[in-house]
């Protein structure tokens, strides 16, 4: 947890790079400000089509019928496992479910949340970032992925990324998200 909170206080440092007097913060990609920007652009809405030209995704095979079968049906035994409160064994079944896939984001973001209810932030946010980055046009990932996200961000004090994400998660149609930006009226959509 202290790696991920040293992180955000060093992203909160402006540095410029002499591109026309514009400021970056230190410690966010290109995308990340991006997404930033299209989440708090007051002037402008945006849809998830807009956000999508700023996102990083990877250039990645797609998943073959016959493992994704396989992946799901193991993502299921995980979440039986993690239900009857054994965490280890889901964790342990979702972790072969990635080494089977390592681009299947929806492993990561389940095992993400295993990683939460064991406490275990950084792996929690590691996952969850791998689960966005792999997601391409997974709305259902996505949503689930930035509002776990936010949820972690929230709860370690990282207001702002977590009203990001929680708006980020909104727009991908993840339930819980869209009720979090309502409640809220400072978070954008």
């Amino acid at each position: 947890m202290e790696a991920y909170k040293t992180r955000l206080e060093s992203s909160t440092q402006p540095k410029d790079d002499g591109n026309e007097g514009m400021q970056h913060l230190v410690g966010l990609s290109r995308n990340d400000e991006a997404v930033l920007s299209v989440v708090f652009n007051e002037e402008q809405e945006y849809s998830v089509q807009d956000i999508e030209e700023f996102r990083e995704t990877p250039d990645v095979p797609p998943i073959d019928e016959s493992l994704r079968t396989e992946l799901i049906t193991l993502e299921k035994q995980a979440v039986k496992e993690a239900e009857s409160g054994n965490l280890q064994a889901a964790l342990f079944t979702l972790t072969k479910c990635i080494s089977m896939c390592g681009w299947y984001s929806s492993g990561y973001n389940n095992r993400a949340q295993v990683y939460r209810l064991l406490n275990d932030t950084i792996r929690a946010m590691e996952d969850l970032d791998r689960a966005i980055y792999y997601a391409g046009s997974d709305n259902k990932v996505l949503g689930n992925a930035f509002t776990q996200r936010a949820i972690i961000k929230r709860n370690l004090g990282d207001q702002a990324g977590s009203e990001a994400d929680f708006g980020l998660g909104a727009r991908y149609g993840n339930e819980i998200a869209k009720t979090a930006v309502r409640s809220n009226p400072v978070a954008k959509l």
